[in-house]
């Protein structure tokens, strides 16, 4: 019983230190004191730790030998080097995702109902720019991913792919100019992804991954003012 409580407490400490890098109320490059989380949180300094070295494996705080934990840096060139390791993985993924499309009758119906829920999810954002709307859109686009991404079923795969600390990447277009536009495009790429899958046209999927990741890094490129002026864009 103690096990499963602490277990929880520390999937609340997660969730609430990842909620506050997510919205930046936690900054980029701010150092994280485990005794100033365990007050603002009300909870206690070993869930704290241990929220903190997993939000550390998913690539969303660095650790700084002798000198402590802080939120990752948004810099340029740290985020194409995710979206780039992220394309890798992705097109790793596909003859796999095109291979449990063709075998696993459950396989589709879940891609469809992820790509209903974004749709939906878009449709709410023409009257809703909070970004509260906005993180869920982030987390359903994820979550359409990582589907893929697991077909591969490799599971040193599977954790490097979450070290790329997606979520937070996929906010740099969320904190940027037109991002409504951005928003429209990434769910008709998301429909290309589906339309492939449904079809099983490997070359087909290889073409929208691409063009899709393609296309995220030339908005933030464009639009992006989260940036620090120190990086190239």
């Amino acid at each position: 019983m103690e096990n499963n409580q602490s277990l929880s407490m520390v999937d609340l400490a997660y969730r609430k230190i990842k909620e506050e890098i997510e919205t930046f109320r936690l900054q980029p490059g701010q150092r994280l004191i485990i005794r100033e989380l365990s007050e603002r949180f009300d909870i206690g300094h070993t869930p704290i730790k241990q929220a903190l070295n997993r939000l550390v494996s998913e690539g969303l705080i660095d650790v700084f030998p002798n000198k402590g934990m802080a939120v990752k840096q948004l810099t340029w060139n740290s985020y194409l080097s995710n979206v780039e390791a992220r394309r890798m993985v992705e097109l790793y993924a596909v003859p796999y995702a095109i291979r449990e499309a063709r075998e696993n009758p459950a396989f589709l119906p879940l891609m469809q109902a992820n790509f209903q829920t974004h749709r939906d999810a878009f449709v709410t954002s023409a009257t809703d720019a909070s970004i509260e709307n906005y993180l869920k859109i982030a987390d359903i686009e994820a979550d359409f991913h990582h589907t893929i991404v697991r077909t591969c079923k490799n599971q040193k795969i599977l954790d490097f792919y979450a070290t790329l600390g997606q979520s937070i990447y996929i906010l740099y277009y969320t904190f940027a100019l037109n991002v409504q536009i951005r928003l429209k495009h990434s769910l008709e790429e998301h429909q290309a992804l589906l339309r492939a899958l449904a079809e099983f046209d490997a070359d087909g999927l290889y073409k929208a991954t691409n063009l899709h990741i393609d296309n995220t890094i030339a908005h933030v490129k464009k639009h992006s003012f989260i940036f620090y002026r120190g990086d190239t864009i």
